[in-house]
């Protein structure tokens, strides 16, 4: 060993031999020396790599790895601190392995952080390659590092190369010593050839570790599966089984089922011939999933389950396990049975249900009619379940399509009575509920019919009935205002006639008679002029020949003089002449208006206005009487209250308008009376 100038020592290999005189005498030594380090380098590299594959392909951690290249360094370089990471490229991080420094001149393992995001040195090394920085040298912020250790004295000489494997740089390796210089580049293909060593040992051990954790992931399936899980012989022997196979057949443990179930097919199976039918799907198939099987248990029930099965060969193909997975789906069979009673149930009821009920996809196309639908339409269900509704004419034709369509846009039912004339002829009125209901993630139209054909009828009978009623009361009047004209008045003229002539007579004979036969006649004379305008209250003739205006003036004027009331009018004068239905029902509501206020309400003043507004006559009659409450004409004590009112709301009714009465206790009333002009034209 030799030592230089600067006092290192190196290694020499020195060959000597003896100086001789002529004479044989030892005048001197010559001795040639050869520096020898780069061969005791190449030598201990040598070795150290020959000791390193040995000891990593006995390394079962990656830390156990770590402290074996760390060992390797240490003899080969020699180092004060240094560390060893793992590095992630899909998280951008990396993770302290090992990390040593020398302290109070002992060399210590050094507690670390686990996850660090990588500085920019350590990025710059794991993407452009190894690095060797002295502290001579004018250092940029990437020679930067993660601090550790003695943190107050940085290292003088440091070594960084990444560690591979497979083409990925999967780590970070790094050797410091404090002393200048202490590393050469030489020495730093040799680190990083030492690193690559340690990638390889990284991966093989991330493999294991990860087929272990693979196997053990596995293994807690199996044992925690809530399927069965099985493996059974060519013959249908139970090879294997996990905990929930005894479980969901009522045995305690995979070994009590084991051996207590001989044969699959003979002794677990309820039938055992759809063993063999399972035998068969999986021979022409290799695998079966979902096949329905009803299995016996421990204490003698019976379940259903789904089973997936497959078969397992070996590399020349020859057959040797079954399988496979079962699932317990009795409560779903079970559920499957109930609801299908219930759909039954269901079918029966719409069945035979007396509301016509209908059910239509998105298309249009019917997928349901029952036989009430098809009896209120005139067909049979068969032909109702044919039909296409957006292709039925009727439909269209008579609004049905516009309820089905704001049905299903709304989302909301509609309800409304519509009138059709089916496609098989059958004209009728119904009331439709038409709602949205959703079947398969689509939206489909729910139809409801009630045949409301009879109650329309009787409807329109009702309606009709009042003014059929006014019209059969006028009919009486018109006959009684006849028979009091032809019959009562001329019998009361004759009357008047003769009692004339027997007053002539007994004039002069009896003066006191004749005064007596003057006085009856003239109260023949005021019966004659009373009949005479009962009658015309009964038929007005002026109405007849005159129209509604003209009357309605004229018995104003008569009615003022004979109550002593004052009535203002203001009637509009019409175009062409009302029907005299009209007339006669707008006459009667003044009449009644007219004595209503004055037999009632005491009235003095009464004000009368007909109009045309708006498409509709407006007859208004406001009087300044005593009032009254509405909501108290009622049935009392046997006598019926307000009919003057409920005739003119029937008169109004009859000629399709409404009827609008105002009034108070002590501020008069108001009767509003509008009736359509095309109805009443």
């Amino acid at each position: 060993m030799n030592r230089r100038k600067d006092g290192s020592d190196f290694p020499v290999f020195l060959n000597t031999s003896l100086i001789k005189s002529n004479a044989g005498d030892r005048i001197g030594m010559l001795g040639v020396a050869r520096n020898i380090s780069e061969e005791k380098r190449n030598a201990r590299q040598i070795a150290a790599f020959s000791q390193l594959g040995s000891r990593l392909s006995g390394a079962v951690a990656v830390e156990e790895s770590a402290h074996v290249i760390m060992e390797i360094a240490s003899d080969l370089f020699g180092w004060d601190a240094g560390y060893i990471d793992t590095f992630s490229a899909d998280t951008n991080t990396i993770v302290h392995v090992l990390v040593f420094d020398t302290i109070d001149g002992r060399r210590q393992r050094v507690p670390s952080r686990k996850l660090l995001e990588p500085t920019p040195l350590m990025l710059l090394v794991l993407k452009e390659g190894a690095r060797l920085i002295n502290s001579g040298q004018d250092l940029q912020p990437p020679a930067t590092g993660i601090p550790f250790g003695d943190v107050k004295r940085p290292a003088a000489c440091r070594m960084y190369v990444p560690i591979h494997s497979h083409g990925a740089v999967v780590g970070l390796l790094s050797i410091q010593s404090y002393t200048p210089g202490a590393y050469s580049h030489g020495d730093l293909e040799v680190l990083q050839a030492l690193a690559d060593h340690c990638g390889n040992a990284l991966r093989r051990i991330k493999l294991k570790d990860a087929l272990c954790e693979a196997e053990a992931n596995y293994r807690s399936i199996v044992e925690n599966a809530s399927e069965g899980i099985f493996t059974s012989s060519l013959d249908g022997k139970i090879l294997c089984i996990n905990p929930a196979m005894a479980r969901i057949h009522g045995y305690g443990s995979s070994d009590e089922m084991i051996a207590r179930v001989g044969v699959l097919g003979r002794d677990l199976y309820a039938r055992p011939e759809l063993r063999a039918e399972l035998v068969r799907l999986l021979t022409d198939r290799g695998s079966v999933d979902g096949f329905e099987i009803e299995t016996n248990c421990e204490d003698g029930t019976k379940i259903w389950g789904s089973l997936n099965a497959r078969i397992v060969r070996n590399t020349a193909g020859e057959v040797l396990y079954y399988q496979g997975t079962i699932q317990d789906i009795t409560q779903r069979k079970r559920t499957q049975q109930r609801l299908a009673d219930a759909m039954e149930l269901n079918l029966t009821i719409l069945g035979s249900s007396s509301v016509g009920i209908a059910a239509y996809r998105p298309s249009g196309q019917c997928i349901f009619a029952n036989a009430a639908v098809a009896g209120i339409v005139g067909g049979t269900p068969e032909q109702l379940m044919l039909q296409n509704y957006l292709q039925i004419p009727s439909w269209e034709k008579y609004g049905w399509l516009q309820v089905a369509e704001d049905a299903l846009s709304s989302r909301q039912a509609q309800l409304k009575e519509l009138y059709f004339v089916s496609s098989f002829g059958r004209e009728a009125w119904v009331e439709c509920r038409m709602a949205p209901f959703t079947s398969s993630g689509e939206l489909h139209l729910l139809v409801l019919m009630i045949d409301i054909t009879k109650r329309k009828e009787i409807e329109e009978e009702l309606r009709t009935l009042p003014g059929r009623i006014i019209e059969a009361q006028e009919m009486e009047r018109l006959r009684v205002a006849r028979e009091l004209h032809d019959s009562v008045n001329q019998l009361i003229a004759s009357v008047q006639m003769r009692l004339r002539r027997v007053e002539e007579k007994v004039a002069a004979a009896a003066p006191s008679a004749a005064e007596i036969l003057a006085r009856c006649r003239d109260l023949l004379v005021r019966a004659l002029e009373e009949n005479r305008r009962i009658a015309h209250d009964l038929r007005p003739t002026d109405l007849d020949q005159l129209g509604f205006a003209a009357a309605c003036a004229n018995f104003c004027r008569e009615f003022g003089t004979r109550t002593n009331t004052k009535v203002r009018c203001r009637i509009a004068r019409f175009e062409h002449r009302l029907p005299p239905l009209a007339e006669l029902n707008l006459f009667r509501i003044v009449q009644e208006a007219l004595n209503n206020a004055h037999k009632h309400a005491q009235a003095k003043q009464v004000q009368l206005s007909v109009s045309l507004l708006s498409g509709s006559i407006h007859l208004r009659i406001r009087d300044e009487g005593c009032g009254f409450d509405p909501s108290r004409i009622n049935v009392k004590k046997g006598r019926r209250k307000g009919i003057g009112l409920t005739n003119i709301r029937e008169r109004a009714a009859a000629l399709g308008g409404t009827c609008d009465i105002q009034s108070k206790p002590g501020q008069g009333t108001t009767i509003t009376v509008c009736v359509p002009y095309a109805v009443a034209g």
